[in-house]
């Protein structure tokens, strides 16, 4: 007869019931009298009245031992009741009880406590967190501390489910706020765990932390997550997972469910072995178990019950167990061991075994050799996969050769060198794979990731390395190395260019009406010399002066010698006439005192012009880009962290730029290649992209520049998984790189030399260029143009003259002209004979006749143009947006009135009408208008020129007021009018929720709440109405409702009313409000201190969605709202992509969604006028409003009634719409609430099933995880004091004391980040050494010593991020980045060359002008000897000579062109009219050169370029001119050189070895030496550059940056804040906040001086330098001049002596005598004590001589 067994259990699993009929199946084997086992499911757990009945019919049956069931409650019901019938009772829990009764086999709380005991005391714990679960784990405590004794460490005991909730979080920041880290953990398997997870999540599983685990199923946690945080945990088990009935049992639940090893838990095997213990006392021992009742306890009883669990105690089973050796002490088991085991990275390894009553130690095994785990070999034939872009030169592209390339040898870029020198470094390998254009994006709503985010969080890569930059979204996700490459947004435009000069530039000094003036002014002054010349009598002249008593006056001031006379003095030439008259002289001198003002004006402009011509860009900064400067448009990528810096910041400036780009999605573009080739496309577009990306397209764009600095600072890094092990390593490869100067050769590789070269070669020019000829070509065009007419003029004359003469001679008018031809062409004589035998002229009877007489020319006709210009005026009335476009008859327009958000509704309005017609097939059109907020009488006249045209239907406006009396109005024309907002009245169409609708959902969430009581805040009056019906709604027995208006002073200001709230009792609080007021209120009860977790909150206003959210997030206010539509429909995110809204960008952070219920209802009322429209026609009728009466539609109560009556589902956004009465109905309001992830839904309402909660899972809780893990923690905070701008005492007449007498931007940064993250502080002066690391003993000194021992929890100051220093502590990402450059002193102004006054003209210029002066002196020579007004008498006496001369001789040709060239004049004055015209072109002519010279010359001398000793590194390398250099003594930068491995460097670093006094002790010291010394240059980090040359006007940085890093906060290694504060500091920089704080301590406080004089320079006086070569011209030509007059001399005198035929030793004593007798000025041409007195030839005079 077979034994019963009976398994009841109220949780039985599937895996224990297997384990049950698997141990008898097993002992049966051996038994001659099988066990036979049933397993019984009770309906629940812990239901004791239950389990005493399934006992009884147990007992019924005759069972003959019970096993189970898991409740404690219930199995001490039962274990009495056993033991009062005998039946052994047998279960497998641990037993709090000191007196064990029943059959239990789990190691008693005594042993596990001595247990734990031992291993604390191996671990020689002086102090731990004893950390358990419920009361009935102290007594592990108890048993725990009797072991101790009077010395025991100090415990700190917890009790972790605090709550009875399974939230642990507060007890476990406690844990981390606390200053132990070594916890002792006890409770169930399930809280246990639950416990490990969540401490996770809090940042308390780490290699900082040690864990004892007093739970015997440590071995079936989930610790795969866990194995790589380097935490220390130590557990204890019963069983190995080797052993054969392990194995056994474990191949079995494979077999049959798929289990695992793991599953095997205590429970399971402490089953088993129970039945193996029954075996062998039924082997021993034979039981026959007896049918028993319950209800008689006293004598029905198993009969061997008692003999059969005393046999069991008795026996000691020592094999085929699971658990080991099996014996009891009393009713405790004994005898036992316990693995000790340890989470290791490859799982749990046993590092020891303790038994009861022996001395316990570890016995760990010795470490297995895993080279990939060595610290220096930790990567070594590793292989990892890294996504590139191969669309991203230069980081990475395809590689272009004939060639077919596979594998890694395909690609090449800066980033994969950047891999393989890492790789090279590190050991490891890698596969590179192109991951496509889309680096990704996080959403945290959906907790989904995109592009290579993805492949890296779903484990399909292992690292991305592209332009990937380090963003806080990003960061949540997924790990980056530190930044490899330092940068910021920037601004790509066109370069600027100089417009080429135009044909008449010269003529640009002065507007078009000031030429026609001038010109007008100098006709008119001309006429008034003219007339004034008639009237004064001093004018008129005697014209022969050898006639005392002539017969007439000659006037010299003619029309043509006024004309002349303005037009010398015009242009700066003078003339040979000269005024006599007081009133001639006087309007003269004011003629001339115009011209001077003129020209000087003409000059200083034109200097001016020629100054400002270089190029300038129309815009220089972001502000004007900003501005839209010039018209320039910008955008920037569609999606990317440049679009997303624009999205967050909270920059106005930035902030209008974002509002911009959204306006104008067509400025954003796909790529940046198309960025790019829409700058060069023209000058109206700028692009915003990163600078690195900036600089690599300008050495390969010539015409492209960077406008402006950078808008912020940011980086790009490695990206890896979250919480990767090779983080580290990666990060301290690349700081090594980067000290080595690779990251910098690398860099230039890719952009200045691969591709490159044609712009990096190419000189930018900054200052002024010598003017060409393209600047002067239209001076050139007018001289010749001149020049030509001059000529032609004088041929013309020279015509008429010459057949007026052959006429007056009556002589043959050929005869005539070969003659006179042949006097012109005879160059070599300048005189003509008036009478000559030879000439023709001669026998004419009217030879004798004067020639002057007939030298008088004919008029000169003027014409004039008249320009007509008709001006074509139309205007166009275009009102309300359109309404002269509905010309198609069959198209019905229905109007919308906006007074708010008009141009969004106006998108959504249209929008709404195209999908109507394309769903329904209507032909509705739009008209719109636009009115001021609640104008009344504005509305009313829009909306009747809306109903003379003829509409359907009208939509709008928001205002109440306004869209009451348009009710009135529509009403009375039974026209259709529909509007959006609350409103008790039931009129008209509102498809808004009725207000008693609201106060149904408010009061069903409040009843869910169960609030007792409560705030109701309202707005206005308008609001009542809902508390009126809240108070109907709860009757007689509601909660205690307090009112309060918070709008009490209709001025915005409701903090008198919070305050109130504040100091009240109540913490529950209703708001209901307008869109308008509702984030002011939100926004002031933050301030107020009443937005905290003690505070819940119900708002009641439908609009809460579309509210910026942000700052609420974390304050933990409970928040609860409702929403009449979802974010998530397809019809809203197809609204938003109209809007300019992209689907796949978190636009909005907080979940939340910009569509207001106004634009939601609008769209969903036309949907339900195209509805009413498709089934019943409504065709627009034109009617006039002063007509109501008559003017009313038949059809219009029709067509209302109708809408009324449908139901409408479909194409809606707010849900269904049907109408009871007047009020819509059928809607459905999601319940929203505000998490730390954005906006929730918890639950629906609707009228009929009221609230109905769905709450889900809390998303993403970051109060535990960011913000409240440091709140009201205190920091020790070190500073470097005096370091400005870091970090420097306040300037103040008090005395200050702890955090007040700091300020600096160290400061500002830590009180940014404790405002973000809520921590305290405390500053304390950590001196100016920061500190360095030794590796060899482990040392390390200054500020990361207080670090390392734990004396300062932080470090701020410019602290750069190093890979030694790396070694010791931690830093978070950089919060600055910067790089080595060199301090110098600015550059002064060259010296001068000898020819410096040749630069104003170029080379062209100058030999355009010599060609110009022969060619005009040339047709002077020729147009004087064709003019008859050039031949005049040369003996004025004589009044009939035989011969005439002519004054243009080739020499007065050359000598009038040189005067009037160098603006002095001559004596040489034109008479004739065409030798005036050439001259007059020529001054013209003259005057624009000269004075193109003058501004030009001014051009240079105000923009003369310094010049610097050295330009760059290579420079100072050379030490060129003598420049010697230095560093600080200690530090990064001096690091820099004596680790990097570039040649130049290594040559630096040597000399500063040698040169040791030109180190310093720190920053100032090298400062001062720049500025006293100019031979002496100072290495420093560029940001203390930029601080001091704005506050040190003589000193500036020279060339670019030699390296790149970045400053960090230090602090100690492993810090488990540190990814929080790199959070806060991502976020900062993506605000905008670093850059304004960096712009507040290095542009503003302290500076103001530099900038203002860089703006405007001063002037310099000339000196010697400048003005030396043109002495030297002057003296050249002065000797030149003194030589040829010596010559001369010599030369007349040799004439005179061989004429006079006297001795020439003579002639020269006598003329050498003559000239050095300075007091004579009158040379006698006869005197008797001449030797030429004796001479025959005497008489002849000294000219002849000279000509001869």
């Amino acid at each position: 007869m077979a034994m019963k067994m009976e398994w009841s259990d109220d949780d039985a699993t599937e895996r224990i019931r297997r384990t049950f009929d698997h141990a008898i199946s097993v002992v049966n084997n051996e038994l001659s009298v099988p066990l036979v086992g049933e397993t019984h499911q009770m309906t629940s757990y812990g239901n004791s009245v239950e389990a005493f009945g399934q006992l009884c019919k147990l007992m019924q049956s005759g069972v003959g031992a019970v096993f189970g069931p898991s409740a404690k409650h219930t199995s001490a019901h039962l274990l009495n009741a056993c033991d009062s019938k005998d039946i052994p009772f047998i279960y497998p829990h641990l037993s709090w009880s000191s007196q064990t009764d029943g059959f239990n086999l789990h190691p008693h709380p005594e042993d596990i406590a001595n247990a734990l005991h031992d291993i604390i005391e191996q671990f020689q714990w002086s102090r731990y967190i004893f950390c358990y679960e419920s009361s009935e784990y102290l007594t592990i405590l108890d048993y725990l501390m009797s072991r101790y004794g009077r010395k025991s460490p100090v415990v700190k005991v917890l009790r972790f489910d605090l709550n009875l909730n399974g939230n642990y979080k507060s007890v476990l920041r406690r844990i981390r706020k606390s200053e132990d880290n070594r916890i002792v953990i006890v409770g169930s398997t399930e809280g246990v765990a639950e416990l490990l997870r969540q401490a996770q999540q809090v940042g308390i599983m780490n290699e900082d932390y040690t864990y004892i685990i007093g739970n015997l199923d440590l071995h079936t946690f989930e610790l795969e997550e866990y194995k790589h945080s380097e935490v220390n945990i130590t557990g204890l088990r019963m069983f190995s997972p080797d052993q054969e009935e392990v194995r056994n049992l474990v191949e079995l639940l494979h077999q049959e469910i798929g289990e695992r090893s793991s599953s095997i838990t205590l429970a399971m095997a402490l089953t088993y072995d129970a039945i193996r213990v029954i075996a062998e006392t039924t082997k021993h021992l034979p039981y026959q178990p007896q049918m028993l009742n319950c209800s008689e306890r006293h004598d029905n009883v198993q009969p061997d019950g008692s003999t059969f669990r005393n046999y069991m105690r008795s026996l000691e089973i020592k094999d085929k167990t699971m658990t080991g050796r099996v014996y009891f002490e009393g009713n405790r088991r004994k005898g036992f061991t316990f693995d000790v085991i340890e989470l290791q990275i490859g799982g749990l390894v046993k590092v020891g075994v303790w038994e009861d009553g022996k001395e316990f130690e570890f016995k760990r095994p010795p470490p297995v050799i895993n080279y990939n785990e060595l610290d220096d070999g930790s990567l070594v034939n590793k292989t990892f996969k890294v996504l590139i872009s191969v669309t991203t030169p230069p980081y990475a592209s395809l590689v272009t050769t004939f060639e077919t390339l596979i594998g890694n040898n395909q690609y090449q870029g800066y980033g994969v060198d950047l891999i393989k020198e890492l790789a090279d470094k590190l050991g490891f390998n890698f596969t590179f794979q192109d991951g496509g254009s889309e680096y990704g994006s996080f959403n945290k709503t959906t907790n989904t990731t995109t592009g290579m985010l993805k492949e890296i969080v779903e484990g399909r890569a292992d690292l991305a390395i592209s332009d990937l930059t380090i963003t806080s979204e990003r960061e949540e996700v997924i790990d980056f190395s530190i930044p490899f490459m330092n940068l910021g947004i920037a601004i790509l435009y066109v370069k600027a260019q100089k417009a080429p000069p135009a044909l008449f530039s010269f003529m640009d000094p002065f507007s078009k009406e000031v030429w026609l003036y001038l010109g007008i002014a100098y006709l008119g002054v001309s006429l008034c010399f003219f007339i004034l010349g008639r009237l004064s009598p001093t004018e008129w002249d005697n014209p022969y002066p050898c006639i005392e008593e002539p017969e007439e006056l000659e006037n010299q001031c003619s029309i043509n010698n006024s004309l002349w006379f303005t037009t010398g003095a015009l242009l700066q030439q003078g003339s040979e006439i000269a005024p006599k008259a007081l009133s001639v002289r006087t309007i003269s001198a004011i003629w001339w005192f115009f011209t001077l003002i003129m020209v000087s004006s003409y000059t200083a402009n034109l200097a001016a012009f020629l100054t400002i011509e270089y190029p300038t860009s129309p815009i220089n900064n972001v502000d004007d880009l900003a501005e839209n400067k010039d018209g320039v448009q910008y955008g920037a990528k569609r999606e990317g962290s440049t679009r997303n810096f624009f999205l967050t910041s909270e920059d106005p400036t930035y902030m209008k730029m974002n509002e911009y780009l959204m306006s104008h999605p067509e400025m954003l573009v796909a790529t940046n290649q198309e960025g790019v080739s829409k700058v060069e496309a023209g000058r109206d577009y700028a692009f915003l992209m990163e600078s690195t990306s900036i600089e690599y397209t300008m050495v390969r764009h010539c015409n492209l520049t960077k406008v402006g600095e950078a808008l912020d600072e940011k980086g790009y890094g490695i990206a890896m998984i979250k919480n990767w092990p090779y983080r580290d390593k990666f990060n301290n490869a690349l700081l090594e790189l980067q000290e080595q100067g690779v990251l910098a050769k690398l860099k230039n590789k890719w952009w200045n030399e691969v591709g490159a070269g044609v712009c990096s070669k190419k000189a930018t020019d900054d200052g002024p260029s010598e003017l060409g000829v393209d600047n002067l070509m239209g001076i050139y065009v007018v001289l010749g143009i001149g020049t030509i007419l001059s000529i032609l003029l004088s041929i013309m004359y020279w015509c008429i003259f010459v057949f007026k003469k052959a006429k007056f001679y009556e002589v043959r008018f050929c005869d005539a002209l070969v003659e006179e031809f042949l006097i012109v062409v005879r160059f070599s004589e300048n005189e003509r004979a008036l009478k000559s035998a030879q000439s023709v002229y001669s026998r004419s009877r009217n030879s004798s006749q004067s020639i002057d007489e007939d030298n008088k020319i004919g008029k000169i006709l003027f014409s004039c143009f008249n320009v007509h210009i008709k001006i074509i005026y139309g205007q166009y009335e275009n009102y309300g947006g359109g309404y002269n476009s509905f010309q198609n008859s069959e198209s019905v327009p229905i109007g919308l009135l906006t007074d708010q958000n008009t141009e969004t509704m106006n998108i959504i309005f249209d929008h709404a009408i195209n999908v109507a017609n394309q769903e329904i097939g209507t032909s509705l059109s739009s008209l719109k208008a636009e009115v001021n907020y609640g104008d009344a009488y504005q509305s009313y006249g829009k909306l009747c020129r809306m109903l003379e045209t003829g509409i359907a239907g009208v939509f709008g406006p928001s205002s109440h007021h306004s869209a009451l009396h348009l009710m009135s109005i529509c009403d009375a024309m039974d026209i259709p009018h529909i509007y959006s907002h609350m409103s008790e009245l039931a009129e008209g169409f509102n498809l808004h929720p009725h207000p008693k609708d609201l106060a149904k959902a408010l009061h069903s969430v409040i009843t869910a709440f169960n609030w007792s009581r409560f705030i109701f805040l309202y707005e206005s009056a308008d609001y009542l109405n809902i508390l009126n019906e809240l108070t109907t709604l709860f009757g007689m027995n509601g909660p205690v409702i307090t009112v309060l208006r918070y709008d009490m002073q209709l001025d915005g200001n409701y903090k008198q009313i919070l305050r109130r709230v504040r100091k009240s009792s109540d913490n529950q609080i209703v708001v209901v409000g307008s869109s308008d007021t509702m984030p002011d209120f939100l926004n002031q009860a933050q301030q107020v201190g009443i937005f905290t977790e003690d505070y819940n909150y119900i708002i009641g206003n439908l609009d809460f969605h579309s509210f910026d959210l942000e700052e609420y997030k974390y304050s933990e206010a409970n928040i609860t709202a409702f929403r009449l539509f979802s974010p998530e429909k397809m019809a809203i995110k197809e609204l938003l992509t109209k809007l300019g809204y992209s689907n796949d960008q978190d636009e909005f952070r907080n979940g939340s969604c910009p569509i207001t219920v106004e634009m939601a209802l609008t769209y969903d009322a036309v949907q339900l006028f195209a509805e009413t429209l498709k089934n019943l026609p409504f065709k627009p009728v034109a009617q006039n409003c002063s007509q109501r009466s008559e003017s009313v539609r038949d059809d219009g109560s029709s067509f209302k009634n109708y809408m009324r009556t449908l139901r409408l589902k479909d194409r809606l956004l707010t849900g269904p719409i049907f109408f009871e009465g007047n009020i819509r109905k059928g809607y459905l309001l999601d319940v929203i609430e505000l998490q730390p992830s954005g906006i929730v839904k918890v639950g629906t309402w609707d009228e009929q099933r009221e609230f109905r909660p769905q709450r889900l899972k809390p998303t993403n809780s970051q109060f535990d995880s960011i913000d409240n893990s440091l709140a009201n923690k205190t920091f020790i905070i070190l500073l470097h004091v005096p370091n400005k701008p870091y970090a420097q005492l306040v300037e103040s007449y008090k005395q200050l004391e702890g955090n007040n007498q700091y300020e600096g931007y160290g400061i500002d940064l830590i009180k940014e980040l404790a405002d973000k993250l809520g921590f305290n502080y405390t500053f304390v002066n950590g001196g100016n050494n920061y500190g360095s690391y030794n590796k060899s003993t482990n040392e390390s000194t200054g500020m990361l010593r207080e670090i390392m021992m734990g004396r300062a929890d932080l470090a701020v100051t410019d602290l750069t991020i190093t890979s030694e220093r790396e070694e010791a502590v931690d830093f978070t990402i950089p919060f600055m980045n910067l790089g080595i450059a060199i301090l110098y002193l600015k550059p002064q102004k060259a010296q001068p060359d000898l020819f410096t006054f040749m630069d104003p003209f170029s080379q062209d210029v100058w030999w355009f002008l010599g060609f110009s002066f022969l060619f005009v002196s040339l047709s002077f020579f020729i147009l004087g000897r064709l003019s008859p007004s050039e031949w005049d008498n040369p003996y004025p006496c004589i009044e009939e000579p035989t011969e005439l001369e002519n004054q243009f001789t080739l020499g007065n040709s050359v000598w009038f062109t040189t005067g009037a060239l160098l603006q002095q004049g001559s004596e040489i004055g034109p008479k004739a009219l065409s030798t005036r015209t050439v001259g007059t072109f020529w001054w013209f002519f003259t005057l624009i050169v000269v004075s193109s010279y003058t501004a030009n010359l001014a051009a240079f001398l105000t923009i003369e370029n310094p010049q610097s000793l050295i330009d760059s590194v290579d420079d100072l390398v050379d030490n060129k001119d003598g420049v010697v250099y230095g560093a600080k003594r200690t530090g990064s930068t001096r690091n820099f050189f004596m680790a990097s491995e570039d040649a130049r460097y290594q040559k630096m670093n040597k000399f500063m070895m040698e040169n040791p006094d030109l180190l310093t002790e720190d920053n100032e010291e090298g400062v001062r030496r720049v500025k006293h010394s100019q031979k002496y240059a100072f290495l420093m980090e560029s940001t203390s550059i930029e601080y001091n040359t704005k506050r040190e006007c003589n000193l500036r940085k020279i060339g670019d940056a030699l390296d790149e890093k970045g400053y960090g906060i230090a602090m100690r290694k492993n810090w488990p804040y540190r990814d929080k504060l790199n959070f806060a500091v991502i976020e900062l920089q993506e605000q905008g906040v670093l850059e304004k704080m960096k712009n507040k301590w290095w542009n503003e406080v302290g500076t103001g001086i530099c900038a203002t004089k860089e703006e405007t320079p001063d002037a310099t006086p000339l000196d010697m330098n400048n003005l030396q070569g043109v002495f030297f011209v002057l003296c050249v030509g002065s000797c030149c001049a003194l030589i040829y007059g010596i010559i001369g001399w010599a030369v007349f005198v040799v004439k005179k002596a061989r004429h006079h035929r006297v001795p020439l030793r003579d002639a020269l004593k006598e003329e050498l005598k003559f000239v050095l007798n300075f007091n004579n000025y009158v040379r006698v041409l006869k005197n008797s004590a001449s030797i030429y007195s004796r001479s025959r030839q005497s008489s002849m005079s000294i000219a002849s001589m000279a000509d001869s």
